[in-house]
């Protein structure tokens, strides 16, 4: 076996995607030999005084919300989430009385009561050294299984409960959709049916999901025994189950898609803004089918009288609307101020995109594409995360939802530390068009991919991982809204300390 190559054989051998695996070698190959770079330029950031950010009631009117599907990604392992008692975890894992003596000392029993951790293992700590041994392995699988069957609130209910609660009391929500880890769906479904009167629909985030580990020279990484390394390639394969959605739920519109731990107070505002959050994705995605009606049969006046209509129930529209002929084609003006003032449009960019110069085509081709909603918290002044920005790319500046590690250090001091700029930031509260052609997220020109650095068997290595809501977020790639939605509808729990309100 040639361990610094590998075959597609071995690849299709290991369950994973030649065509996906050959692309991330060829990234990597590209960053490594200095031809690409890991971090994308910032032009501007998002807000709502540049239209960037729409309001919240950035629709005067809008359809109570029906026919979604709750996406929920839960396949992530806790190890973040116990951070804290990692020291201590492994400690008790080499049975290393001085060590663990050590760590227990550093934790405060009183402090510890009040935060939720999984099953017996407080009063197993509060025992000392030798109960903390002589219980190794109770404590080893209860910080090890998946985050979704982690405590999220002090009364013990976990993550999968709280998202099951949440979804009860949304009308709007008519099915459910959970990723599990691999092997981890039949816990995940019996737990749910125990829990929910409706079962929902587990998928595994699988092999097939998977890239590998490279070295930092770009050659590929190999376990002991000589196999491939495999590791998550992160949300952004997700867009693979979209399909597999699609097929069982063939009657649902979008997917509403939010992670296992944001943790949201079900009251009566918060019910509303989720609701006008979902109304207002309904709206606009039912007036862009029809355009597409319209747009299939050449009817171009139609298509521009529903984008017209649409607009007058826009609240950052005025009678201006109509002086504004920057399109090439007077009688589709009303369809591109639609995908200026809501979709962030810039016609340039999507003609060297799509290398189209025909005006008629350009809208078909916009319209064509998804339809997703961002929601945007407002940032407390203090917040650092992923944001809607516009950024430089090869075909010309791009909106995109940016995040963090995409940026270089200058763009995070001058755009995202700065909270007169930085206005607002995403929290995973995503509305996105259900469909069954993923084409329109694939695209090897984008540079829409992470290249993780991680330290593995005390080896530093690299790999693949695709973004989620970038590849939703990007106005190439999809229509993106980015509107705004109370700070309330983001409370996420990312240490176990957090889940003791």
């Amino acid at each position: 076996m040639n361990r610094d190559n590998m075959t597609d054989d071995e690849i299709l051998g290991a369950d994973l995607s030649v065509s996906r695996l050959r692309q991330h070698q060829r990234r990597i190959s590209s960053y490594v030999a200095g031809s690409s770079r890991d971090t994308i330029p910032i032009l501007d950031t998002c807000r709502l005084e540049n239209g960037g950010i729409l309001s919240e009631e950035f629709l005067s009117r809008y359809t109570p919300p029906t026919g979604y599907i709750s996406f929920v990604p839960s396949a992530g392992a806790a190890s973040r989430y116990f951070q804290k008692l990692e020291k201590l975890i492994d400690a008790i894992d080499r049975k290393h009385h001085s060590d663990i003596a050590s760590e227990l000392n550093e934790i405060s029993l009183d402090q510890i009561k009040e935060w939720s951790l999984p099953g017996e293992t407080y009063q197993i700590f509060k025992r000392g050294v030798q109960a903390c041994i002589d219980n190794g392995a109770t404590i080893q699988s209860a910080f090890r299984r998946p985050k979704a069957f982690q405590p999220a609130k002090a009364d013990g209910s976990n993550y999968l409960e709280r998202k099951l609660i949440e979804n009860s009391l949304l009308s709007a929500v008519e099915q459910q959709v959970y990723i599990s880890a691999i092997g981890k769906s039949a816990e995940f479904q019996s737990f749910c049916s125990k829990k929910s009167e409706t079962a929902p629909l587990i998928l595994e985030q699988d092999a097939t999901l998977s890239t590998i580990r490279f070295h930092r020279s770009g050659s590929v990484y190999r376990e002991a025994d000589g196999s491939l390394s495999l590791v998550p390639a992160g949300h952004g394969t997700l867009i693979d189950l979209f399909k597999e959605v699609k097929k069982q739920f063939p009657h649902q519109h979008s997917m509403f898609i939010r992670n296992i731990d944001n943790v949201i107070e079900m009251n009566e505002d918060s019910t509303k803004a989720i609701n006008r959050f979902l109304g207002q994705h309904q709206t606009v995605l039912s007036a862009v089918k029809e355009i597409r009606t319209q747009l299939q049969v050449n009817r171009f006046s139609e298509a521009n009288h529903v984008a017209k209509s649409l607009l007058s129930n826009f609240t950052s529209a005025t009678n201006h609307i109509d002086q504004d002929n920057s399109f090439p084609e007077p009688d589709m003006n009303y369809l591109w101020q639609m995908q200026k003032l809501l979709f962030n449009g810039n016609l340039d960019t999507f003609s060297q995109f799509t290398k189209c110069t025909d005006p008629k085509e350009i809208i078909k081709l916009l319209f064509s594409r998804p339809v997703n909603s961002l929601g945007q918290v407002p940032n407390s002044g203090k917040d650092v995360g992923g944001a809607p920005v516009i950024v430089k790319t090869q075909f010309g500046p791009t909106t995109i939802c940016l995040e963090l590690p995409h940026a270089s250090e200058d763009d995070k001091r001058e755009f995202f530390q700065d909270p007169r700029k930085a206005t607002h930031f995403n929290p995973v509260f995503v509305a996105a068009e259900l469909v069954d052609d993923i084409s329109f997220y694939e695209d090897d020109s984008l540079p829409f991919w992470i290249l993780a650095k991680k330290i593995y068997k005390n080896e530093s290595v690299i790999y693949h991982e695709s973004v989620l809501y970038e590849l939703l977020g990007n106005n190439l790639m999809a229509n993106v809204m980015f509107p705004m939605i109370p700070r309330t509808l983001f409370n996420p729990h990312k240490t176990f300390m957090d889940a003791q309100d």
